[in-house]
């Protein structure tokens, strides 16, 4: 029997083994009924690889597979449209044990593919948070995207 306010499980294990995570999460989640996967500054720490077992857009597609209609995708990670940014991530990967990777906007809306993306859409994650303004009374804009996408 399962309190009211849900379940909740850890799991230790490596992303790139999404068959191993739906197997341990299924101890804990009903996955007869919708579920979501939150991948929050995850898939940066992945590099997009020619070895389809390892590439980003697999291990997602692979954890959805697993997931009845309804259930969600939540994904953040950072952009590659900053100039300024990607020197410094590209310094910081120098001398890093796990490097980041920056993905183009085409590259991050790919891992929604089939979904329904929620609104506002794949936005930057200040757009989430509008009300977290600079000086002009704008929302900060911020180098990476997020959305929620919602399997049919």
């Amino acid at each position: 029997m399962h309190a009211p306010g849900g379940v909740t499980g850890y799991i230790e294990a490596d992303v790139r083994d999404p068959e191993q995570i739906v197997q341990e999460a299924a101890r804990t989640l009903d996955f007869g009924e919708p579920v979501a996967v939150m991948m929050l500054g995850i898939l940066g720490q992945i590099p997009d690889c020619e070895c389809a077992c390892e590439d980003p857009g697999t291990i997602v597609a692979k954890l959805l597979e697993a997931l009845p209609p309804g259930s969600y995708l939540a994904l953040c990670d950072g952009t590659d449209t900053n100039a300024e940014l990607a020197k410094a991530v590209a310094t910081y990967n120098e001398c890093a044990a796990y490097p980041y990777h920056l993905r183009s906007p085409a590259r991050i809306a790919s891992f929604f593919e089939g979904l329904t993306l929620m609104p506002p859409g794949l936005v930057t994650t200040s757009r989430w948070r509008p009300y977290v303004t600079d000086a002009t009374g704008e929302p900060r804009e911020v180098d990476a995207l997020c959305g929620v996408g919602r399997k049919s």
